[in-house]
């Protein structure tokens, strides 16, 4: 949150978060970062459930190789 005064996460994508990480912290930490990181390229303020998705999408085919 440093310097961001509003949410950086929708609630959509925050609740497909929860869902996919059961709330463990390493898991909801590496996805997070994946969607923040995939933000910044798309130039987006808040991470939508859209930008959530393709970052589990990145994670998941870089546990497949």
């Amino acid at each position: 949150m440093a310097g961001v005064s509003h949410a950086l996460f929708s609630d959509d994508a925050a609740r497909l978060i929860y869902q996919y990480t059961k709330g463990i912290p390493r898991q909801v930490n590496n996805l997070c970062t994946a969607a923040l990181l995939a933000g910044f390229l798309e130039q987006r303020k808040i991470i939508e459930e859209s930008t959530v998705k393709q970052a589990l999408l990145e994670l998941q085919d870089e546990t497949a190789n």
